[in-house]
């Protein structure tokens, strides 16, 4: 991941910014999710970091009881200190497990939408990470798809920030 200091370095982050740093992806993808935040350390920034796993999103689902609300005001609060977003996906995350159990859906999209709104305030940026599935959505090759990604992350600072289409001062 030679690419991170440039990629990182084009989110502008300053000395006491807080991130929230979320990777969509599984276990086999948390070394992307402690590289870049030891990469936005170095800035001088906080990293938080959370991780929402298909698996660990089912398992907590099918969990819950109809009967209570699972996730008060109080969890979407402790985003309020948040400088900026960065999402890390090795997936999208519109799809959920396999095996996701369909009567915890709307308990799911609830919980989403909430999230979302926390967060809406917030700069935020979607990063796709190179995994097969990521490849596979764009429909290319894997090798292919992480050459591009590679080259794309590469990139000045200054080239990455007009790609995004804004500044990403924060």
């Amino acid at each position: 991941m030679d690419y991170l200091p440039n990629l990182i370095a084009a989110f502008g982050l300053k000395p006491g910014d807080v991130i929230l740093l979320q990777l969509w992806g599984e276990n086999k993808h948390l070394p992307f999710l402690d590289a870049f935040a030891a990469e936005i350390t170095k800035t001088g920034a906080q990293p938080i970091k959370q991780q929402f796993s298909r698996v660990y999103l089912k398992d907590q689902f099918e969990k819950l009881s109809h009967t209570n609300k699972p996730f008060p005001d109080s969890y979407f609060r402790q985003f309020s200190g948040v400088t900026a977003v960065i999402n890390l996906m090795a997936y999208n995350l519109i799809t959920t497990h396999p095996d996701f159990p369909p009567d915890k859906l709307n308990i799911y999209k609830d919980f989403m939408g909430r999230l979302m709104s926390a967060l809406e305030d917030k700069p935020a940026y979607a990063l796709r990470l190179p995994t097969e599935e990521m490849a596979a959505e764009e429909g290319m090759e894997y090798a292919a798809f992480v050459r591009r990604l590679t080259k794309t992350y590469s990139a000045e600072p200054e080239k990455l920030q007009l790609m995004w289409g804004k500044q990403a001062k924060l």
